[in-house]
């Protein structure tokens, strides 16, 4: 994967170079002009959601997600198996999310940002056409979990429960960028025009299936179970570059890309395809010991499982022979390599296919332990998480405030990654990733229940769940 960030990373190098010739004017020599600029339109949509971060339902992101036995969610048959053990009757539940989108542009003017950059670069001799950048970030909608738990009397009780732990979706498009390079530090003058549009989209998909069952034994509850985590990751990368290499000295040469007249390669478009599905299992064991109604001590246990995902990368990358990109980083170097440039064959571009079939995901195993008072629990998971929830339940037992949060302390783990230094990249240890949700659980009559997420960061917002038991 190192590799593939690598060849990313050049292309990205080089798809800036011509798409904003932005980040150039930073390292410009001053024989080197921009003499057109026109900045295009670009339109960027993110929108995500995850209940890794926030809860597997509104319920359980509001008392913190923890593993505790107090709770009667049907969703806790993905956390703890045991708990199930306490269920007296049948139970069906669901979690809404509404869809909504924000514009960042108002609440961060990023393109007043981006016009005070272009205006401070005293290459641009040109009066420029500022770009127009859209940025629009929200969450995905839709029926998020669902699950259900059927009690068997003295027998048990059996519990599934499906959830998405992450739902992610990137799309970039941008056209009517265009512009000039005029490099003026040889006798003979030669001047790059070029426009560019582009296409971006990524998709990650993670759906996740548990079962469990879980039987009390006096003060003591068994519980097993098993979760199957679906997982498929696609993804397209497109620019097309249409230009000229002019170079004026005692006669005008023109060479043009996507020339189809000529008879060598002299395409600069760049693409990325990406697809890759995978499935993982995970079998899981866990153990709650009730001392009294009030307090209850849980366990639980999930071997970590590991997998490849079938699939592809295809990355096709062109590169101009005559371009020095070292010069992005090194002022002292030229912009175009006199050396290589063939008047002959100005627009002969290079080109590089890398594919691979190399992508593996990994299910941490999981090793927790919570002990919950009836007013609040906490739980604390030797894979870097700390989780922490209580609920308040007034006297009339109309309405119930809940607040929860955790704090995952992630690493990094990068491999073969260099920075454009080319120097190695160090992963960087126990990132702090914090979250929380507060809401209220509002019993409709007694056997419908809602519960309602009021705010959760970093994800969902105004999440809705009803229980009913029968």
């Amino acid at each position: 994967m190192g590799e593939v960030i690598k060849i990313m990373g050049l292309i990205m190098r080089k798809f800036f170079i011509f798409l904003l010739l932005l980040i150039i004017s930073f390292y410009l020599h001053s024989e080197n002009k921009i003499i057109k600029f026109e900045g295009g339109y670009y339109n960027v949509k993110i929108h995500f959601f995850s209940s890794s971060l926030t809860g597997i339902s509104s319920s359980l992101g509001n008392f913190g997600n923890t593993i505790s036995s107090l709770t009667t969610e049907p969703a806790i048959v993905s956390l703890n198996p045991a708990a199930l053990s306490g269920f007296r009757n049948n139970r069906i539940s669901a979690d809404f999310l509404p869809k909504f989108s924000i514009n960042t542009n108002s609440f961060y003017d990023i393109n007043s940002k981006v016009k005070n950059i272009i205006d401070q670069r005293n290459e641009i001799v040109c009066e420029p056409i500022y770009p127009d950048i859209s940025i629009e970030v929200g969450q995905k909608g839709g029926i998020k979990n669902f699950a259900a738990t059927f009690s068997l009397s003295d027998y048990g009780t059996f519990g599934f429960s499906f959830h998405n732990p992450l739902d992610f979706s990137f799309i970039m498009t941008g056209n009517g960028s265009s512009g000039i390079l005029a490099d003026y530090s040889l006798e003979d003058t030669t001047k790059v025009s070029m426009s560019v549009e582009t296409f971006a989209s990524l998709d990650a998909r993670f759906n996740q299936v548990d079962i469990g069952f879980g039987k009390q034994y006096n003060n003591l509850s068994f519980g097993i179970g098993a979760s199957w985590l679906y997982s498929k990751i696609f993804g397209n990368f497109d620019t097309k570059f249409e230009g000229v290499i002019r170079r004026y000295g005692t006669e005008q040469i023109d060479e043009a890309f996507n020339d189809p007249t000529v008879d060598f390669r002299n395409t600069l478009d760049d693409s990325i395809r990406l697809d890759f599905q995978t499935v993982l299992f995970a079998p899981v064991l866990a153990v709650t010991y009730r001392k009294s109604a009030q307090l209850t001590f849980d366990g639980v246990f999930k071997l970590p499982s590991k997998n490849n995902y079938d699939g592809f990368m295809k990355i096709t990358q062109y590169t101009l022979g005559v371009l020095n990109e070292n010069s992005l980083f090194n002022p002292d170097e030229e912009l175009l390599d006199q050396t290589l440039l063939e008047l002959s064959r100005m627009t002969y571009t290079n080109r590089t296919v890398y594919e691979s079939t190399q992508l593996t995901l990994s299910y941490p195993g999981k090793l927790a332990a919570s002990d919950s008072h009836k007013k609040y629990s906490y739980g604390f998971v030797l894979n870097h998480v700390f989780k922490y929830g209580f609920r308040l339940n007034p006297p009339s037992g109309k309405i119930a405030f809940s607040l929860g949060g955790q704090f995952i302390f992630a690493d990094q783990y990068l491999k073969n990654v260099k920075n454009v230094k080319g120097e190695l990249v160090e992963p960087k240890t126990n990132i702090l990733i914090p979250s929380f949700s507060t809401g209220l659980k509002i019993p409709l009559n007694q056997n419908v229940v809602f519960d309602i997420s009021l705010m959760s960061l970093p994800s969902p917002f105004a999440r809705i769940g009803v229980t009913y038991g029968f």
